[in-house]
C-alpha cells in the first residue's frame, strides 16, 4: 500500500525538488533508515542534491562535492562503477570498505545504497544508512526501494 500511495505522489510530482523531497521521505518511512542522500550525477562523477534524517530532509540549493563532505567514498564509487546495489549489514565489519575513512569514524552498521538508472544511464545515487541496526535493510525494503526509484527515475 505505501509503494503505490509513492509512485502515485511521485507521478504527480512536476516540481524536480518536490520530487526529491517526495522521495526520501518515503524512502526513510519506508526502510527506517536515519540517513539518506540523493546524489546526483555530474560530469562523470555525483555531486549532494539533497539529504535527510527522520527528522529533517533539505533540499540543497546547490550541489555539493562528496569530496567535500563527510561520505562513505569507497561505497558511492563502487556503486557507481558497478552500477548494482550494495547492502552491507555491518559496513564496519565489511573486509571491502571497513578502511574507509567515514566507515572507521562512524562505525557504520546498515548501508544500502543503489544506483537511480533509466534507460542503462545512471542518473544518481541512493545511500541510506542506519546506525541502530545491525543488517537493518531487507528483501522488503530493497525490492520497495527498487519501486519507487524506478518510478522516480521515470518522473
Amino acid at each position: 500500500m505505501v509503494i503505490t500511495k509513492t509512485c502515485r505522489t511521485l507521478v504527480h510530482e512536476i516540481d524536480f525538488h518536490g520530487l526529491l523531497r517526495q522521495l526520501i521521505h518515503f524512502t526513510l518511512e519506508k526502510t527506517g533508515a536515519r540517513k539518506c542522500l540523493f546524489l546526483l550525477e555530474k560530469e562523470e562523477s555525483f555531486s549532494i542534491k539533497a539529504k535527510g534524517t527522520q527528522e529533517e530532509i533539505v533540499i540543497l540549493p546547490h550541489e555539493i562535492d562528496p569530496q567535500d563532505n563527510d561520505l562513505p567514498l569507497s561505497i558511492l564509487q563502487y556503486v557507481k562503477r558497478s552500477r548494482e546495489t550494495i547492502v552491507l549489514e555491518e559496513a564496519s565489519l565489511d573486509p571491502q570498505f571497513s578502511k574507509d575513512p567515514y566507515i572507521e569514524k562512524e562505525q557504520t552498521k546498515s548501508v544500502l545504497c543503489m544506483p537511480i538508472m533509466l534507460q542503462n544511464n545512471i542518473l544518481g545515487l541512493l545511500y541510506l544508512e542506519n546506525n541502530l541496526l545491525i543488517g537493518g535493510f531487507g528483501a522488503e525494503e530493497l525490492e520497495a526501494l527498487h519501486i519507487i526509484s524506478a518510478q522516480a527515475a521515470i518522473s
